[in-house]
């Protein structure tokens, strides 16, 4: 699916030259297509990116958001790590926020608070009580942003809060 300028969203195939050339589109990449007469469109040509994730396959990020639970499932710090490590790698800007405050784990919010809050855009959250929701609005505002982090850690009920009219499904832990 393509969201065009006016908003519009068009479904597109991607043309077979973009298999020979070892390239696939990806969420976030700018294209250029051609509409079809039965409303669809064709894929035509990826603009060049300004950076490229791998995992979470995503393009064109300005800042990449890395969730981290500050309860249940407990961080996994070394994945943390390499996600900034990636981020500074490619040019994005990282923004951690640790969500759960509602039912926090004292030690976790202490490593976060001394390990990354002194280097990092760090935000404390919870979809629960509303707790950061606006700020994290504001920190998102007019930019391309990825949401990354462990399964279970609340990155589907931070987008559902931040757009109510997802309504995305979420699953327990």
């Amino acid at each position: 699916d393509v969201r065009l300028q006016g908003g519009d969203i068009i479904r597109c195939r991607a043309r077979g030259h973009f298999r020979n050339d070892g390239m696939s589109p990806v969420v976030g990449d700018l294209v250029q297509i051609a509409r079809l007469s039965d409303g669809t469109g064709s894929l035509d040509k990826i603009l060049p990116r300004k950076n490229l994730l791998v995992r979470p396959c995503a393009a064109n990020i300005d800042r990449l958001v890395i969730v981290i639970a500050a309860s249940a499932p407990r961080p996994d710090w070394l994945l943390i790590d390499k996600l900034l490590i990636q981020a500074f790698l490619l040019s994005i800007e990282p923004l951690l926020v640790l969500n759960k405050l509602d039912e926090c784990d004292d030690a976790i919010v202490e490593t976060f608070r001394t390990d990354y809050e002194p280097a990092f855009d760090t935000l404390r959250v919870s979809v629960v009580s509303g707790l950061g929701i606006d700020a994290l609005k504001l920190r998102l505002f007019d930019a391309v942003f990825c949401f990354a982090g462990q399964s279970a850690v609340g990155k589907t009920s931070l987008l559902n809060a931040l757009l109510p009219t997802l309504a995305l499904p979420t699953g327990g832990l």
